[in-house]
C-alpha cells in the first residue's frame, strides 16, 4: 500500500464522522445562541427566572462546542513521523511495536497495521490504531473506537506512547546494524 492509497482510504473511512460532528457542533452552537437570543428578548422561550443559569449555560454550551471543532481539526488527521531509517527496518520496527502492545504479526499487511487496542482488559478506552511506514516515516493515527470527540487526552497519550516505542525499536535496529 501507498501513502496515497492510505490516505484515500482514511478519508473515504472516516468521512461519515467528520461531517456528522462538524454539523453537531455548529447545530449546538446556533441552538445555544438562539437560546441566548431567546432569553434576552423573552420572544421564543420564556426561561425560569435565573438568567445567570442560562447564560451559564450558552457559554457553557459554546465553550464546548468551539473546543469540539479544536479538536477535530487534528482527530481525522494522520501524525507523521519523520526518521532516518529504511522501508524494510521500519517495518521491522513496526513489528517490535506490535509485540509489544501484544498484538500479533497477523496484523501487519505488508507495510500497514490497522488494530483495536485497549490498553488494559478493565479500560474504558477502546482505540482504533492505523499504522503505515514506509521509507524515512511512519504514519498513525489514534482515535477512541467508539466515536465522539472528547476522549479527555487519551488519544494523544497513546499516540506519545507508540511513539516511544518506535523509538525503542528503532534505537534496537541500529544498534543490530
Amino acid at each position: 500500500m501507498t501513502f496515497e492509497e492510505l490516505k484515500k482510504k482514511f478519508k473515504r473511512d472516516t468521512a461519515f464522522d467528520w461531517y456528522f460532528l462538524h454539523f453537531f457542533c455548529y447545530a449546538v452552537i446556533l441552538g445555544s445562541t438562539f437560546m441566548l437570543f431567546a432569553l434576552f428578548t423573552k420572544r421564543f422561550i420564556v426561561f425560569a427566572e435565573s438568567k445567570f443559569f442560562a447564560g451559564c449555560c450558552f457559554i457553557f454550551f459554546i465553550l464546548l462546542c468551539l473546543y469540539g471543532l479544536f479538536i477535530l481539526k487534528t482527530k481525522f488527521e494522520l501524525t507523521i513521523w519523520k526518521n532516518d531509517l529504511t522501508k524494510q527496518e521500519n517495518v521491522e520496527s513496526l513489528k517490535l511495536v506490535l509485540e509489544a502492545l501484544g498484538i500479533s504479526e497477523r496484523m501487519l499487511i505488508d507495510n500497514y497495521a490497522y488494530l483495536v487496542y485497549r490498553k488494559h482488559w478493565w479500560s474504558l478506552f477502546v482505540y482504533e490504531i492505523h499504522l503505515f511506514v514506509d521509507e524515512h516515516f511512519i504514519a498513525i493515527n489514534v482515535r477512541d473506537f467508539r466515536g465522539g470527540i472528547f476522549d479527555l487526552g487519551t488519544c494523544r497519550r497513546t499516540e506519545e506512547m507508540i511513539e516511544l516505542l518506535f523509538l525503542q525499536a528503532s534505537h534496537q535496529q541500529k544498534y543490530l546494524q
